[in-house]
């Protein structure tokens, strides 16, 4: 997850400057599938090792650094990056809430 998100970030800003470029909007999904996917990996590892309250911390640790990265990001970019990378984040940080949530 820390690798992808200068990664998300650098998507975003070519989304915003390529607006038509269908390359630059498959890379940015791709980029959103990985990130999930790797979401779903942390998760799939950890539900048998891993106390369900300290997974949790240790995600939305994580979630926290990526955010800071991005707030840092964002302040040099415009608004439409932030949507690009916060979108990406928040679908994967929600889709662990929920399935933790089913979890207990």
């Amino acid at each position: 997850m820390q690798t992808l998100t200068p990664q998300l970030i650098n998507a975003g800003t070519i989304c915003v400057n390529y607006p038509d470029s269908g390359a630059a909007q498959e890379n940015i999904e791709n980029l959103r599938r990985q990130f999930g996917d790797h979401v779903q990996s942390v998760r799939d590892i950890c539900d048998d090792s891993v106390d369900a309250r300290v997974f949790i911390r240790q995600t939305e640790a994580a979630v926290r650094m990526a955010m800071r990265q991005c707030d840092a990001a964002v302040k040099q970019s415009n608004s439409q990056v932030i949507r690009y990378i916060n979108e990406t984040m928040c679908d994967g940080f929600l889709v662990e809430r929920d399935n933790c949530r089913r979890a207990n």
